[in-house]
């Protein structure tokens, strides 16, 4: 009676046991294939105020933003800081000066860090003063963006 017992719980495990296995394989190569990877799934977006980011474009290690000053008057960027993974920017361009509100820029960042079909971190600083009828006020002030990207190959 033992052994009819022992042998029926044998042919259960293994029965059930390649049931388990093809699940593991299936499983591992669903893995394999980048289906659960979530910047396969994220779309790039910015967040941050006062300057809207009205379009992300990345390709290889360079991005371009298209930006909007959204504050309701003309303000003076005096300089900009761009870091990518926590490290400063190797390349940045954007026009410095008076940028009056409602007006769209462009911002291109080149950096070696930026990595292809992987979702990346970019900090982005403007230092600005804002402006009226009578000039450009001589206080500086600071706005940060999060934006964040996964270029394509």
């Amino acid at each position: 009676m033992k052994a009819i017992k022992g042998q029926a719980a044998m042919e259960y495990l293994f029965t059930y046991s390649w049931a388990f296995v093809a699940i593991g394989v299936v499983f591992a190569l669903l893995i394999a294939s980048g289906v659960f990877s979530p910047s396969k799934y994220n779309q790039d977006y910015c967040i941050g105020a006062g300057i809207d980011c009205l379009s992300i474009f990345a390709q290889g290690n360079e991005v371009v933003i298209r930006l909007r000053n959204n504050m309701g008057f003309d303000i003076e960027v005096n300089g900009i800081d761009v870091f990518v993974e926590g490290r400063g920017a190797n390349r940045v361009q954007f026009q410095l000066g008076v940028w009056s509100a409602g007006e769209v820029r462009e911002l291109r960042i080149e950096d070696n860090n930026i990595r292809e079909r992987k979702l990346n971190r970019l900090e982005v600083s403007f230092r600005y003063s804002p402006c009226d009828d009578g000039g450009c006020v001589n206080q500086a002030y600071e706005i940060t963006h999060i934006v964040y990207v996964t270029p394509q190959g």
